[in-house]
């Protein structure tokens, strides 16, 4: 009989443990109006432009301002969805 009771509490503890990892939600990933070397920035990726592919050195996309670093202003790569550069 205990061994029955520890099986059903291990169960429980198991299910209780599955459904608090189930029901984190993830974060919506923000998708902001402007494009670099043909990939959107995005939450993820305007800290840290470097991942994507055709930008070198120190990059970064402000959202608030909706401005590059200042050294990435005039890159010819940044384009806006209308197609008008920065």
């Amino acid at each position: 009989m205990k061994t029955s009771h520890r099986l059903k509490l291990v169960g429980l503890l198991s299910w209780c443990i599955a459904m608090i990892a189930l029901s984190t939600p993830a974060q919506a990933q923000t998708e902001y109006d402007i494009w670099i070397c043909g990939t959107q920035v995005t939450s993820e990726n305007c800290g840290d432009l470097s991942v994507i592919e055709g930008v070198n050195g120190t990059v970064t996309y402000d959202p608030t301002t909706k401005t590059p670093n200042p050294a990435a202003r005039h890159h010819q790569h940044w384009r806006r969805r209308a197609g008008h550069l920065l």
